[in-house]
């Protein structure tokens, strides 16, 4: 038996599968594309072609290849710039919207609310998101600290940084924050001493650390 070499679909494969009917097939190879992190510039205009579509696993695949061209930087990428308020348009219904206008345009007061959405449904994904706001999600500040309460610590890690990046104006998470500074993930006490002290200003030496023993 001889094995058959998987292969992804070429920019004018793909072209000649917006143009057909099988939407299965469109679906797998977007799902491979994204899955291989392809981000050879020849395929974005193809890949602006498919952002009307009605299927919304299309949809969403399609914004997952393009955030492949801003993870490896493809200078090409900057051009969706002109795609934006299409973006903005799918933001209710597509989270990777907002990765994709972040990318282009950065932080915006405008995007909190959007920002606010994704934290609530997809946790880690969020806080690495508000890490990329900074100070311009302070208004978060309140979400991000009844988010310490999940007993998942990889998210009380990336929610820890993300306070930690919003800086002084995420004062009212410094008693908690204190707290986990004796939390039992080594992990998560080193980033809540990293996280007090952009918030504080006081050196992260100063602060207590490791598990209690009382």
């Amino acid at each position: 038996m001889t094995d058959t070499k998987v292969t992804a679909a070429t920019a004018d494969q793909l072209r000649s599968l917006t143009e057909g009917k099988d939407l299965n097939q469109l679906i797998e190879a977007l799902s491979l594309l994204n899955s291989w992190g392809i981000h050879d510039p020849e395929y974005l205009p193809v890949l602006t072609m498919l952002l009307p579509s009605n299927d919304r696993e299309v949809q969403r695949l399609t914004l997952a290849c393009m955030l492949n061209f801003a993870r490896y930087q493809v200078e090409q990428f900057f051009g969706l710039k002109e795609y934006v308020p299409v973006f903005q348009s799918l933001l209710t219904t597509q989270p990777l919207a907002l990765d994709l206008i972040l990318a282009l345009c950065g932080p915006s007061h405008e995007l909190v609310p959007h920002l606010r959405t994704c934290l609530a449904r997809f946790p880690e994904e969020g806080c690495d998101l508000v890490v990329e706001f900074g100070p311009v999600a302070k208004d978060l500040v309140p979400d991000l600290i009844n988010l310490l309460e999940d007993e998942d610590w990889d998210t009380v890690w990336a929610d820890v940084d993300a306070l930690g990046a919003i800086g002084p104006d995420a004062g009212k998470a410094v008693p908690i924050l204190e707290q986990l500074t004796r939390h039992k993930s080594g992990i998560v006490t080193g980033r809540a001493w990293v996280a007090l002290e952009s918030i504080t200003g006081r050196p992260r030496g100063d602060w207590p650390r490791g598990p209690r023993t009382d």
